[in-house]
Formats: structure tokens, sequence, C-alpha cells
């Protein structure tokens, strides 16, 4: 298999070129029609199992050709992958011993499927960016989650009394700015759509 865009032959089920690094797109052969009279051609069914062409959006492919530098894992990206595959994880570890054990096997359980996200967005998987998708809506949902417990416990008096649980509001509320926040970096940057040839 050859690059679109270097000409560089790489291995058949490669998603990146191995010499320029750019996303190999797969075009599927149109397949021929059968020699047939007129009359017959309305009893032909198009099946959907037939391959169809993957459409490459124009916006994409005019961002690599304006800034090829954009291609690759930097900048708010790279900020982006250190913070879920090192940063996290070394927090989670540090602070162990003084938080207390729920909320530390909490942390842990989001640390780790951020970090694979981050794994993933280091290895531009092709579903990076659908797993850091999810992550986004489970890590804004769980935060909505806290801050609903924190105001419940609030309304009904028992907050003071609520023991480690007090506080997750400001916990959940701090989730869902840095799941939003990141979110529309996804959403907007062109690196993203440069480095993994799709819109988030």
């Amino acid at each position: 298999m050859f690059c679109n865009e270097c000409g560089g032959q790489n291995a058949e089920q490669a998603h990146f070129c191995f010499r320029c690094g750019q996303r190999i797109h797969f075009l599927a052969p149109q397949a021929e029609m059968p020699a047939v009279a007129p009359a017959a051609m309305t009893s032909l069914r198009v099946t959907s199992a037939q391959p169809q062409p993957i459409w490459i959006d124009p916006e994409i492919e005019h961002l690599r050709a304006w800034r090829p530098d954009l291609n690759g894992i930097g900048g708010w990206l790279l900020f982006f992958c250190v913070i879920t595959t090192i940063v996290s994880p070394v927090l989670v570890v540090d602070h162990w011993k003084t938080t207390p054990l729920p909320l530390n096997v909490l942390r842990a359980c989001t640390t780790v499927l951020w970090f694979l996200a981050g794994v993933q967005l280091w290895r531009r998987a092709h579903h990076a960016l659908d797993t850091v998708k999810t992550m986004f809506y489970a890590y804004a949902g769980l935060g909505a989650l806290f801050l609903g417990i924190d105001l419940w416990l609030w309304a009904t008096g028992q907050y003071h009394s609520a023991g480690w649980v007090q506080g997750m509001g400001f916990r959940g509320l701090r989730m869902m700015v840095w799941a939003a926040a990141w979110f529309l970096y996804f959403k907007r940057s062109k690196r993203v759509k440069v480095t993994f040839g799709v819109r988030f």
C-alpha cells in the first residue's frame, strides 16, 4: 500500500504513513456494472455489503496542506497527553494516604480510564477521539452527580454530618469545567483535525 501524500510504501493494514506520518486514506474500488439489457436493470439491487469510499473532509485536507507542522502530538495536545498519562497517576499515588478510601478508589478508576485514553492519543489510534469524547461525557456526568449530591445534602440539612462526601460539589464543579474546557479544545483544535484526519 502506498501513501496518498508522499508515495511511500507501507504495510497493508497501516493507518498512517511510516515515512511522512500522514493518515492513509483507503478508497474502495468502484464495482464494475455487469453488461445487462436496460429492461433487466430494474431488477438489480445495490446491497449495503459493498464497500463505500471514505469521505475526505476538504477543510482538513486544506489544513494539512497549509499547516503540515501541526501533524503530530504537540502543543496543547501534548500537554493533555502528559496530564492524563503521567501527572494524574502520580497525583493519585501521592494523595493516596491523605484521601478517604472511597474517593481514592473512584479517583483511581477515572485515572486508569484517562490513562488509557491518553495512551490511545499518543499512539494516534483510529478510535482515540471517540474514547476521549466518551470520557469527557462520563467525567462531566460524574461531576454533575457530585454537585447534585452536595446540593441535596445542603438542602436537607445533612451537609455537616456527611463525612468525606462533604465538599464534593466543588470537586464536581471542577470536573465539569475541566471536561468542558478540554472538550472545546478538541472540538476547535486544528492540530487535532490535522493529526487524526477527522473532526472531533
